[in-house]
Order: structure tokens, then sequence, then C-alpha cells
């Protein structure tokens, strides 16, 4: 049950980066442009715990999203693009969210960022998200 439930949550919050990616651009340096420049994948950010105190939970977040991705993607995408995951290590620590989570944002500048299972993690994401701009 507990896995199902977090796959349906997480497909709920793809659909819900459609709406909110609309007016969204910028191109990650892995991304791939069409003739008229336009990108044709959404690279999305995703900072978890692979390492430290929380990389079981981090671990099955990362599965948890990267199974959403496989159905999202086999249903036409997002916005009828493909959706790229970028993931990074935050090593359970919030120093370190932040760093990755900037990282995604102005190194491989994706259009939006999961976040970690641990709230104090997060929050440190969530804060360059909101100086970004970005879901």
């Amino acid at each position: 049950m507990g896995k199902l439930w977090r796959c349906a949550s997480v497909s709920v919050l793809f659909a819900g980066f459609a709406f909110s990616l609309g007016g969204c651009g910028g191109q990650g340096p892995e991304g791939s442009t069409t003739a008229g420049g336009e990108q044709d994948t959404i690279e999305i950010g995703l900072f978890t715990s692979r390492t430290g105190d929380s990389a079981n939970w981090g671990k099955a977040t990362e599965e948890a999203v990267l199974l959403a991705l496989e159905e999202v993607n086999a249903a036409g995408g997002l916005l009828g693009k493909k959706v790229k995951i970028l993931v990074e290590d935050d090593a359970s620590t919030p120093e370190r969210s932040k760093t990755v989570a900037e990282k995604l944002v102005n190194e491989m500048q994706v259009v939006a960022l999961l976040g970690e299972v641990s709230s104090g993690n997060t929050k440190m994401g969530a804060e360059v998200a909101q100086k970004a701009g970005i879901p």
C-alpha cells in the first residue's frame, strides 16, 4: 500500500507541474531542442538523500519519482514533451540540500524542483526554488 500511495502522489505532483510549467522556459545543459529552438524535454530536479541518515527514505522517494516518470513519459509526457529527472544527493543534510538545489537551478537549469522527505532539507531547497521563481 505504501509504494502505491507514493506512486499515486508523485503522479499527481507531475500533473500539477503540467499546469505550473506552462510559462517556464530555459534549457538545461542536457536538454535537446527542436529546429525552432524550443526544448523537447522538460528537466526537473530532485534533491534527495541517497546517503546519510535518511538514505532509506530518500532512495524510496527516488524510486517512486522514477516509476511515476516512466508512466508520465509513456502517456506522452507533460505538455507534449518528455520529462527528465536530474537527481542530486543531499547527503541527508540541510546545508547540502541548499548546495545541490542551487546546482540544479543555477548550473543544470531545471524548470522545477522536487524536494526531500525531510522537512528541514526541503525547506532549504524550497528557499532556492522560491528565489529562482520556479515550482
